[in-house]
């Protein structure tokens, strides 16, 4: 497993437009962890984000904006969307919390 705690993985709900989903701009993580790279994978509904190391059993929010779905005509709502996990090893390696809005 990843024991460096510096990724994460992002799935949304549709296929994203590659423009907006790889603008680490659009992703802020709490704790002055910095996102370093976002990387849509071969589904285009998940992204994988390079952050800065994050602190094992740590609760971050990850907040998300401005991201539009595969046509580029519509950003995916809510707008932003905020999101509370947990970081750890193994599958699944960032358990998500909640979702603030």
């Amino acid at each position: 497993p990843n024991t460096t705690f510096a990724s994460l993985l992002v799935k949304f709900d549709k296929r994203v437009q590659l423009s907006s989903a790889q603008d680490t701009a659009n992703y802020t993580i709490s704790g002055g962890v910095t996102v370093n790279s976002a990387t849509v994978d071969a589904t285009g509904a998940s992204v994988v984000l390079a952050t800065s190391p994050q602190a094992e059993g740590a609760t971050y929010t990850l907040t998300v904006k401005d991201v539009k779905e595969i046509t580029g005509n519509n950003t995916l709502t809510p707008n932003p969307t905020t999101l509370s996990f947990q970081s750890r090893v193994g599958p699944g390696s960032m358990k998500p919390l909640e979702n603030s809005s």
